[in-house]
């Protein structure tokens, strides 16, 4: 994946995920495996059962290097009635701040510096195998998302999440 400094990687993505199906249109064939298999943006590859409702008062952990992402997750977590929510900016810090705080429930994105977001997970799994983790990812390489499944997460979310579908995937989740 490619990243842009303060904007990130996922428009990157979902500029390279639609030339490829306007490809495929102009070429009659339908869009390569990977394009076809792919959720939207937005949209939720749910990988578990129905979790319990989450508390409002419980922790969530967001780990995203985006300073937008982080906001906007805060915001949208917020109008779901979620204020407790703690924020790191790559998996040392998440890794760091389990173990410190032990959220609830975790919202991750995969690529991020210093420690992916999938290492962070085998760090966590290593501390507790309960807590659920939803991967939230511009990445939607199903290979990524198998890898992920096999750490144990709950669920993978396809960014970018917006105002309109943000609160209402998360709330997927959470149960709320």
């Amino acid at each position: 994946p490619v990243h842009v400094v303060g904007i990130g990687r996922f428009y990157f993505n979902l500029l390279i995920r639609k030339i490829s199906d306007e490809l495929a249109t102009v070429l009659e064939e339908p869009p390569a495996a990977e394009a076809s298999a792919s959720p939207v943006s937005g949209e939720s590859v749910v990988l578990s059962e129905k979790l319990a409702p989450l508390g409002k008062h419980k922790k969530i952990l967001v780990v995203d290097d985006m300073k937008t992402v982080q906001n906007s997750m805060i915001n949208y977590l917020a109008k779901i009635g979620y204020k407790n929510v703690l924020i790191a900016a790559n998996g040392v810090e998440a890794v760091e701040l389990f173990r410190k705080e032990e959220p609830d429930f975790l919202f991750m994105d995969v690529v991020m510096p210093e420690m992916t977001g999938n290492q962070a997970l085998k760090e966590i799994r290593t501390k507790s195998k309960e807590v659920p983790v939803v991967m939230l990812s511009s990445v939607a390489d199903q290979g990524m998302i198998q890898e992920c499944k096999n750490l144990g997460i709950t669920g993978y979310i396809i960014k970018p999440l917006t105002a309109q579908n943000g609160p209402d995937t998360l709330k997927e989740f959470l149960c709320a």
